[in-house]
């Protein structure tokens, strides 16, 4: 596994630049930016052929050109998602849910009712064992100040969930039930009170794509879209994106493609895109301005990164 990189664009996403990369064994997830110059990013360490996994978070003060990693609470693994919900405080989920209040300095775990935690393990670095679930939450987003949103699900049995905070991370509601898929993916919310959702799959025939669901009473319930989309999404306003990459048996290849919806989750229409390549990621400035990036293909060696304004 890795070595993780970060790289960085300062022209709209046209050349990029490599600005830091990690030992092998350790991977990035996710990154947030409350600032122009402030970022966190998250993954995880893989150790012990790997049979278990160690948090990994490092933070950056000066538009991405030094890092320095910090010390995440024992009990949580990898780490699958984070954001700001302002300059100072930003939360991290993945076998658990972790927050800071002065800017990536220090972590603390915090409680999430209803959503039921691996078991730890004993003699393990960080508490957890070999064999653990994957992560709960698998998902963390921020449209307010006060406001956020996580994402994830349980097996045993398989359900998506997903929680709210009206104090900036600092105490969650009961998880609620998410109609659709194997855990609840990403989401992004227009407000405190629309957001679009992605129920993620995990097979092997339909990797790369997710199960529409919206809410429009700040997650308290939720309703599945019958439109199949891609495993990423984004979106500014009721103007959403999603991309992935359905994989391709006879090329054993993922090429991937994009949909749009202008209503907010609602409808879906598909975008014609060239690339031999699924996408894993989209973010957008505007509605004539997104960035996507991506790769795969049989032996995980190249990696694609495409922009999109019209």
């Amino acid at each position: 596994m890795g070595p993780g990189s970060i790289i960085a664009s300062s022209d709209a996403g046209d050349t990029w630049t490599l600005v830091d990369s990690t030992p092998q064994g350790e991977s990035f997830n996710a990154i947030a930016c409350p600032t122009g110059t402030q970022c966190v990013a998250v993954g995880y360490v893989s150790r012990g052929n790997d049979e278990y996994w160690l948090p990994l978070v490092v933070v950056t003060s000066d538009g991405g050109l030094h890092w320095e990693p910090v010390t995440v609470p024992n009990g949580v693994s990898e780490l699958f998602g984070v954001a700001c919900a302002s300059v100072t405080t930003c939360m991290a989920v993945g076998s658990g849910l972790i927050r800071t209040t002065d800017g990536g300095s220090q972590w603390a775990t915090v409680s999430t009712p209803g959503w039921t935690a691996p078991t730890p393990g004993q003699g393990w670095p960080n508490g957890v064992s070999p064999g653990t679930p994957p992560p709960l939450i698998g998902s963390v987003t921020c449209p307010t100040v006060t406001f956020c949103i996580i994402g994830g699900g349980i097996n045993a049995p398989e359900e998506s969930l997903s929680a709210t905070s009206d104090d900036g991370g600092l105490s969650w509601s009961p998880a609620a039930h998410v109609p659709a898929g194997n855990g609840l993916g990403e989401v992004s919310c227009s407000s405190a009170q629309t957001c679009v959702g992605l129920a993620q799959s995990d097979g092997t025939d339909t990797y790369g794509t997710g199960t529409p669901v919206v809410t429009s009473d700040g997650g308290q319930t939720w309703t599945r879209v019958s439109a199949e989309v891609g495993g990423a999404l984004t979106c500014v306003g009721s103007y959403c994106v999603s991309v992935g990459g359905m994989w391709q048996e006879a090329t054993n290849t993922f090429p991937g493609d994009a949909v749009v919806s202008t209503d907010g989750g609602l409808h879906w229409t598909p975008i014609s895109i060239s690339t031999s390549q699924d996408f894993t990621s989209v973010a957008c400035t505007s509605t004539s301005s997104c960035v996507v990036v991506g790769g795969n293909d049989p032996n995980n060696t190249t990696g694609v990164i495409m922009t999109y304004d019209s």
